[in-house]
């Protein structure tokens, strides 16, 4: 997942996010998903997902390109899909 990006009275809260995944989750009620101590990552994909994040800092730093606010992105690693999604 990237983002999405938080800007201090001009973006929803990160709380905002938290409250959309929980409502939206399919996976929300599976005993090994809500464990998040559990759970982990794999490097390469945090890695990709952080040079993504960062893209996005950029182009609201510089005002170029399209900026995701309110936005987040899933990405399937499995053919390198991207959905955006508004929250």
């Amino acid at each position: 997942m990237v983002g999405p990006v938080v800007i201090p009275g001009v973006t929803k809260t990160f709380d905002d996010f938290i409250e959309y995944q929980k409502r939206m989750d399919p996976l929300k009620d599976l005993e090994k998903i809500r464990d998040i101590k559990q759970t982990g990552n794999l490097g390469p994909i945090a890695g990709a997902v952080a040079n993504i994040q960062t893209m996005e800092i950029f182009k609201y730093l510089t005002g170029k390109g399209r900026i995701n606010l309110n936005r987040f992105a899933e990405i399937d690693f499995m053919d390198l899909g991207i959905e955006w999604r508004e929250f």
